[in-house]
């Protein structure tokens, strides 16, 4: 992967005047998407991060996903371990859905869902992913 010389929170605070999501519509949006991966028990959306994403508003942004990386040591292994196991058996294919930044119990404006859509989008040679973004981030 490229280097990314523009920090993370410059993306972040660019122009204001997009469009304000509710926790309510986000958390409806993440509790739809069907996890290849995961059953429901294990999809952090449905294991405790109910009540932050309700508690926020947020906004939906291009970020550089070699700043999310950068910004989460989980996401960084869990891309290398994906990559390197799979490495011959992924195919290029469309990422349409969004990931989510939020708090977990390590860090804070980390992606909470997408850790496979991001990677997907690495392997299709890709530089940013949507993410929905809450305004009570310290990057907002």
């Amino acid at each position: 992967m490229k280097n990314i010389i523009t920090p993370f929170k410059e993306y972040l605070n660019e122009s204001n005047s997009e469009r304000i999501y509710s926790g309510e519509e986000v958390w409806d949006y993440f509790s739809k998407i069907e996890s290849e991966h995961q059953s429901k028990d294990e999809d952090p959306i449905h294991n405790g991060h109910d009540v932050q994403i309700k508690e926020n508003d947020y906004v939906l942004r291009n970020i550089q996903i070699q700043d999310l990386i950068n910004n989460d040591i989980d996401l960084e292994t869990f891309i290398k371990n994906e990559l390197e196991f799979y490495k011959e058996d992924w195919d290029v294919n469309d990422v349409t859905s969004y990931g989510l930044i939020g708090n977990n119990d390590y860090a804070s404006d980390v992606l909470i869902d997408g850790y496979h859509r991001i990677t997907q989008k690495v392997i299709n040679g890709e530089d940013t992913f949507k993410v929905f973004i809450p305004l009570s981030s310290k990057y907002y």
